[in-house]
C-alpha cells in the first residue's frame, strides 16, 4: 500500500465495532468564496464539504477536487457530504 502524496487525510471507520467496520479515509475544507471568506471575517459559520472515500489510492484525486471545490452559494447551507 502506496502512501498518498497529500497526508491532510484522517482515518475513521463505518461502524462503532472496529473488529467488523472498514476504514474511511476523510478529507475536509472549508469554502473559499467571497461569501464565506466574507463570514469567516465577521467570525461567523461557513460552509464546507466533508469528503470520504474506502480506497487510500483516491485520496489524492480527492484532494485535487477540494482544492477546485467552492460552496457556489449565497446563503449558509452547512456542512456537505460526498462519497468517493
Amino acid at each position: 500500500m502506496k502512501k498518498p502524496k497529500h497526508q491532510n487525510y484522517s482515518v475513521c471507520y463505518d461502524s462503532w465495532d472496529r473488529a467488523k467496520a472498514a476504514k474511511l479515509y476523510a478529507l475536509y475544507k472549508y469554502c473559499d468564496c467571497p461569501y464565506c471568506k466574507d463570514k469567516i471575517l465577521r467570525r461567523e459559520s461557513v460552509n464546507w464539504v466533508s469528503a470520504t472515500t474506502k480506497e487510500i489510492s483516491k485520496v489524492d484525486d480527492v484532494a485535487e477536487f477540494l482544492k477546485k471545490w467552492t460552496c457556489g452559494q449565497k446563503k449558509y447551507v452547512g456542512v456537505i457530504f460526498m462519497k468517493f
